[in-house]
């Protein structure tokens, strides 16, 4: 009987060790998520407007977003245009929101790259 409990006691210590070390690695891919957001964002303002040219591969999944808080758009969705070699697919309608360096962002639209190259993205507002 003790060396069952022995037992029993060092399977439960490697669960909760696996447990922790999972969690760790579970919060430190939200925060390079989260980094990598803001890294790989591109501004759709500038000296020639709300525009700008990117090169996108194929298949490529892009979304655009504004600013909000609380799940809420500040001012006007902004309505913009994607244009480039190829016409757009529309993406999945899936609203998703993140907050980077406290300035929370919404999506208002995605799209999926159907061809690669350079494309124009052009919005009325910032």
């Amino acid at each position: 009987m003790k060396r069952a409990g022995k037992w029993l006691t060092i399977g439960g210590a490697l669960v909760l060790v696996a447990s922790i070390v999972g969690a760790v690695l579970v919060v430190i891919g939200v925060v390079r998520e989260v980094s990598n957001f803001d890294s790989d964002s591109i501004a759709v303002s500038g000296p020639q407007g709300n525009v700008v040219d990117h090169h996108f591969g194929k298949g490529q999944k892009i979304a655009l977003y504004t600013y909000g808080a609380n799940g809420v758009y500040v001012g006007p969705i902004p309505n913009c245009a994607v244009t480039g070699p190829a016409p757009v697919r529309p993406g999945k309608n899936v609203t998703s929101s993140v907050t980077v360096n406290q300035r929370s962002r919404i999506s208002f639209a995605s799209y999926v790259i159907a061809e690669s190259g350079t494309y124009r993205v052009a919005c009325d507002s910032a």
